[in-house]
């Protein structure tokens, strides 16, 4: 639904057809980082004080090995145009690692030193 909207808005906007065609690529990174950030920032709020910093580093570190299971032990198979490159995967790990970066360094930032 949410896409649909996007698509209708863009289309209303005079966005030309060629960017409208990518655009779930452009989506997936912005939405990517920002799937990596509040999995980790969030998650590092469920375990305690003392072991916060540590706990953000191994949650990116999971969520990390968690995407490159699953696109190459799954064999991701890329679509057409920008997909099909056999390492666009590397991109979509980089933005998912810019977002679980960025929430590491706010809770080493927000959580004290014990």
């Amino acid at each position: 639904m949410l896409q649909f909207i996007i698509l209708l808005a863009f289309s209303l906007l005079g966005v030309p057809d060629s960017l409208i065609e990518h655009l779930h690529i452009i989506m997936f990174f912005i939405v990517a980082p920002i799937i990596g950030f509040c999995g980790v920032f969030l998650s590092s709020f469920c375990l305690d004080q003392a072991q916060r910093r540590f706990g953000s580093v191994f949650l990116l570190l999971l969520g990390l090995a968690v995407y490159i299971f699953w696109t190459s032990f799954m064999k991701y198979q890329g679509g057409d145009g920008y997909e099909a490159h056999p390492y666009f995967w590397l991109l979509g790990f980089t933005a998912l690692a810019l977002g679980e970066a960025i929430a590491v360094m706010l809770v080493f930032r927000r959580s004290s030193n014990n």
